[in-house]
């Protein structure tokens, strides 16, 4: 564990510091402060990565709380990669989570391996969606 890092549930955060992360992967990229500021209202779960002040990383849960729950743009700085500060994300959010029946999200494939050590698993259902993001 990072120990110069600090994870908190919070909504709490400049969006600004949500677009500088944001603005290093591709399916986030394009997401205005405006946008941030509404999706972190609307967003029941979200978890910060802290290195001093800076937000360093971020993941966000859509969920009843008890049934379901959908982790989303699961995110570490460009510049701190590497640091096990994902893993501690996962670690705080899987905690958290623990009492609910199903958690589900989608990776891209080379990021399989990583969230397996957390107990996910490929499921067999296909993935549907309507896309309305652009590009």
């Amino acid at each position: 564990m990072n120990t110069s890092v600090r994870c908190v549930f919070t909504k709490d955060l400049v969006p600004a510091d949500v677009a500088r992360l944001f603005a290093q992967t591709g399916w986030t990229r394009t997401r205005t402060e405006e946008q941030i500021s509404q999706m972190l209202i609307a967003t029941p779960l979200v978890l910060a990565a802290f290195d001093g002040d800076r937000l360093i990383g971020i993941a966000r849960v859509l969920t009843d709380d008890l049934f379901r729950a959908y982790v989303e743009d699961v995110i570490v700085d460009e510049s701190c990669r590497g640091r096990g500060i994902g893993k501690q994300i996962m670690e705080a959010l899987m905690e958290r989570l623990a009492h609910v029946e199903e958690i589900t999200f989608n990776c891209e494939e080379h990021l399989i391996p990583f969230y397996e050590q957390f107990g996910f698993e490929r499921f067999s259902m296909t993935f549907m969606h309507i896309w309305r993001g652009g590009g």
